[in-house]
This record gives C-alpha cells, structure tokens and sequence, in this order.
C-alpha cells in the first residue's frame, strides 16, 4: 500500500469512527434527557438502560457492518454483564450458560431441549431463568435473521417488545408506559 492509499485508508477508518463517536453520543443523550422523568421508578429505567444498549449494539452493528454472529455476541455480552451487576449471581454462571447453548446450536429443536434441561438445572435462580430464555430467544430470533425471515430492524423491535412484555407482565410498568419510553427515545434520536 503506497503512502496515498493509506492516507485514504485511514480517512476512511477515521471517518466510519466519528460516525459511530456521534451516533452513540446521541444515544446518551437521549438516555439521559429521559432518566430524569424516570429516576424513581427502577423497572422504566431497567428498560431505558435496556434499549439503550440495545441500541448501541445494533448502531455499531450497522455501521462496523457486523454480521449476525458478531451481534449475537455482543448482545448476550452485554447481558451477561447487566445481570451480573444486577443480581447476586457470579458472572462466570452466565458465561456457563451461554457456553451451555454455543456446544448444542444447530437446530431450534436443539435450542429449545438446551433451554429447557438449563431451566431446570437452574429452576431455584430468577436471574439464571431470565438469562437462559433471553439467550433461547435471541439464538430462536438470530435464526431467523439468517434464514432472510426477518431484518435487523424486526429482530430490535421483537427484542424490545419481548422485553417490555416481560417487564409489564405484573402490570408495573404499564406496557403503554414502556411504549412511551421507547416512543420518547426514538424520538429524541430522529431529532
């Protein structure tokens, strides 16, 4: 590579990087323009901080022109890491049990037996549940990416409505105001 082509080259890098600096400050910004109606209600803000990084995950997804395992990794990365802050369960049990679903992906069927015999090998932790059907879903969701079934933009939206499904499920949060946090962020962002 001559002394011009690296120039370029490093334009080019330069360039996509900035793109990604602004796209994710502009994620924060929304977050926090946000939180501040939210500070005393934790499941709306479990949810702001979710789509958040949801969103920051599929932003660098698209722009570093990640492909669909590279996304599912750093999804599940980054939930690992939430819920192991979030709870009393050592981060090394979440690495488990996703190492658990990467020896046995092949098949949904295959997905599925993993879920279920996870789920009760760890029937006694919330936190572990949660984790094991969050990985389920996405690999379940992640398939159908790669098949051409759905696009990145459906998999995001089924992903934030399952969550919001799941955090309204006793009826606090209200899934309406669930629907109105991430109305209000989209909208902060297209701004």
């Amino acid at each position: 590579m001559n002394k011009k082509e690296e120039k370029e080259s490093f334009e080019i890098a330069y360039a996509k990087n900035r793109k990604v600096y602004k796209e994710l400050e502009n994620l924060e910004l929304a977050y926090v323009k946000i939180k501040e109606k939210y500070e005393n209600q934790k499941e709306c803000l479990s949810f702001l901080e979710y789509v958040k990084t949801l969103e920051k995950v599929f932003t660098e997804a698209k722009i570093r022109n990640w492909n669909a395992e590279q996304s599912k990794k750093e999804l599940i990365k980054v939930e690992i890491k939430h819920l192991a802050q979030a709870s009393s369960v050592d981060i090394e049990i979440f690495e488990d049990l996703y190492d658990s679903f990467q020896k046995t992906y092949v098949s949904i069927g295959k997905i599925v037996k993993t879920q279920e015999e996870l789920s009760q090998k760890h029937q006694g932790c919330l936190d572990c549940l949660e984790f094991i059907n969050y990985v389920a879903y996405l690999y379940i969701n992640f398939n159908e990416l790669q098949k051409g079934e759905i696009s990145m933009e459906d998999l995001k939206t089924k992903l934030i409505s399952a969550r919001m499904d799941v955090l309204s499920s006793d009826g606090t949060p209200s899934l309406i105001v669930l629907e109105n946090i991430y109305k209000e962020f989209k909208q902060i962002l297209t701004h």
